[in-house]
């Protein structure tokens, strides 16, 4: 989630407590952090040369950094992802199955997929994972388990409990496959984001539902 520096800002400190100053807010939303004010020119080691930046001096004669450029800045979040509830169900007579998945790709986009009677659906989640200008390779996942209902005829793809690098894509799925009268599963993820540098700071998180059910005639 963006956040707002205080309006006066101020470098370090907050007098009520709060992280609402300009190193704490850099910091929490994933941009890095440091001591000197010089790093946080446009185009510097700490803030990028975006135009989402440009009321930040970039340390010129001409355009000087300033404590009040930072007054009330906005700072956008690096990366965003929202809870999701993904279902999908199939049928048939002697055999039925249903897929979901959701993934989170290096080339910074997230996605769903569902399987299922005359469906096949996978589309991108507008507006997520990597919404900075930054690399994916900058950060890692962390998925766990809120909720897991699988067994008999259903199954679960994907690491848990382990942070990994979003160099690589991350999916996680649940499918179900059955010959059986019927079956269903469900998993509840807790997913988080942080960067590989500091994954104690947690930068965004979702949960996301999987849930299948199958019907066979028999």
């Amino acid at each position: 989630m963006a956040k707002t520096i205080l309006n006066p800002a101020r470098f370090t400190t907050d007098p009520l407590g709060s992280r609402n100053y300009i190193r704490a807010a850099f910091f929490d939303e994933g941009y890095g952090v440091s001591t000197s004010f010089k790093a946080y020119v446009q185009g510097g080691s700490i803030v990028p040369a975006s135009s989402a930046f440009n009321a930040i001096g970039a340390g010129t004669v001409g355009d000087p950094l300033r404590m009040s450029q930072f007054n009330g800045f906005v700072v956008p979040s690096l990366v965003n992802i929202t809870d999701q509830s993904i279902v999908a169900s199939g049928a048939g007579f002697d055999q039925a199955s249903a897929t979901v998945e959701y993934s989170l790709l290096s080339n910074g986009t997230a996605r769903t997929l569902r399987i299922g009677d005359f469906l096949y659906e996978d589309i991108a989640i507008p507006g997520e994972w990597l919404v900075g200008g930054t690399t994916a390779s900058d950060f890692s996942v962390r998925a766990t388990a809120q909720v897991y209902n699988v067994g008999g005829d259903s199954y679960f793809n994907g690491t848990l409990n382990t942070w990994e690098s979003l160099s690589s894509t991350r999916a996680w799925s649940l499918a179900v496959d059955t010959r059986n009268s019927s079956a269903q599963a469900s998993v509840i993820l807790l997913v988080q984001i942080a960067r590989t540098s500091n994954t104690s700071a947690i930068l965004d998180s979702a949960e996301i539902g999987l849930q299948v059910d199958a019907q066979t005639a028999q």
